[in-house]
């Protein structure tokens, strides 16, 4: 439902008029896209908010058939600082953390387009010393075995169902989004919570789907 609702959202702001009148709106800046997971095919636990390289394929035909030029964020930048003018009609992508699947999946799509992108890394994942407090929490909420779990944040206590996997989605967004509000040092209390609420040990080594690129 939802990736039905973002195609017809973009088929529909990407109409001439509608383009037209977003400029009246919000001038004639440069968007920026910002990516995250790409789409295994081979592990369907990401479909629902990752990227296919098929859409990004199409989303890129997109652009090139409209004669947008791709731009490197770096490119920008520097046009910004010196003040110089760039082609109007013009794009930038981005990245975020170092996932394996953005190379892998990502990168030729990109090169086929001749697309430069910029990929902002967690050095610290690269590094083999920690993998992001969202993926943990995403990895318990969608492994769990229990029907049911209960965490206390703060003055706050939540209870969910965890019976089907909209449930299951639903305990997660609504986890981080909570946890985004909280100090970072009450993170690994929360975290520990979690495992024990779940029944889901959170090792120092990702599973193989929240693996890093390496350097």
């Amino acid at each position: 439902m939802c990736a039905k609702l973002q195609n017809t959202l973009i088929s529909l702001f990407s109409r001439s008029a509608c383009a037209s009148i977003a400029r009246m709106f919000f001038g004639s800046g440069i968007p920026i896209f910002m990516l995250h997971r790409m789409h295994d095919k081979n592990d369907m636990t990401l479909a629902e908010s990752a990227t296919s390289d098929t859409y990004l394929r199409q989303c890129l035909t997109y652009l090139a058939d409209n004669h947008y030029s791709f731009l490197s964020l770096r490119e920008l930048v520097h046009a910004l600082i010196q003040k110089r003018s760039l082609p109007r009609k013009s794009v930038v992508f981005t990245m975020d953390d170092g996932f394996e699947d953005q190379p892998r999946i990502a990168a030729p799509v990109f090169r086929e387009f001749d697309c430069p992108v910029t990929i902002f890394l967690i050095t610290g994942m690269l590094d083999k010393k920690l993998w992001p407090w969202d993926d943990r929490v995403a990895h318990m909420m969608n492994e769990t075995q229990q029907q049911s779990i209960s965490i206390k944040i703060g003055d706050s206590s939540y209870h969910f169902s965890m019976n089907s996997k909209q449930e299951k989605r639903i305990a997660r967004r609504t986890l981080q989004d909570v946890i985004k509000s909280v100090p970072f040092n009450q993170l690994d209390t929360i975290l520990h919570q979690l495992e024990s609420s779940t029944r889901i040990n959170i090792t120092d080594t990702p599973p193989s789907k929240y693996k890093p690129l390496t350097w």
